[in-house]
């Protein structure tokens, strides 16, 4: 009896340990890269993770998706390199994808000398399928070899590209015009009971 009793208490305790809710399902963000200015340079894009990585299926931390590169050769200007939550083996069907979690990223170059960047992808409003703050879940990177610069806009925007500054941290709620502060309450829920 004191055996199934402790059996009892262990299993209580075990599956009381639950997510509070489901994940939420996630939005598909796609930064597209676009290169000016280097014709006849090869050049290797980078990314590696500068916070917690979360799995953008569960919402748990991760270290699936901690960093990755590519790279281009000359100008480019498609919709068939950058950067996407959809996980591609080797690339996708045509041009180069590396993938990425939900967290903050150090963005940088092969380039002697070349530009840095942080890109902070932690709001779960942009995680939220169906969430209206978010008027695009797109982003539309440019990397100019001649000054060695990135610079972005929401993808389909009219609008003219906003220089990133050396060593800066690009928010997506601002990048992508959200505005106000992030919600972060879908990283990392758990409830303990005992």
């Amino acid at each position: 009896m004191k055996n199934m009793l402790t059996g009892l208490i262990i299993l209580l305790m075990f599956n009381s340990i639950a997510l509070t809710e489901d994940p939420p399902p996630t939005a598909q963000l796609e930064i597209f890269l676009s290169i000016v200015n280097n014709s006849g340079n090869t050049t290797t894009f980078y990314t590696v993770g500068s916070s917690a990585i979360y799995d953008d299926a569960t919402m748990l931390p991760t270290t699936d998706f901690w960093s990755g590169s590519f790279s281009v050769t000359g100008n480019y200007n498609s919709e068939r390199i950058g950067w996407d939550f959809i996980a591609p083996s080797g690339g996708a069907e045509e041009g180069q994808l590396d993938t990425l979690g939900f967290g903050k990223y150090k963005f940088y170059t092969s380039t002697s000398g070349g530009p840095h960047f942080y890109y902070n992808l932690c709001d779960c409003r942009y995680v939220e399928m169906g969430n209206t703050d978010y008027p695009t879940h797109d982003l539309a990177l440019k990397y100019d070899g001649s000054v060695k610069t990135f610079s972005y806009k929401p993808w389909g925007s009219t609008g003219g590209y906003t220089t990133i500054t050396n060593g800066e941290t690009i928010d997506i709620w601002n990048a992508l015009g959200a505005g106000g502060q992030p919600s972060t309450d879908c990283f990392f829920k758990f409830i303990y009971t005992i």
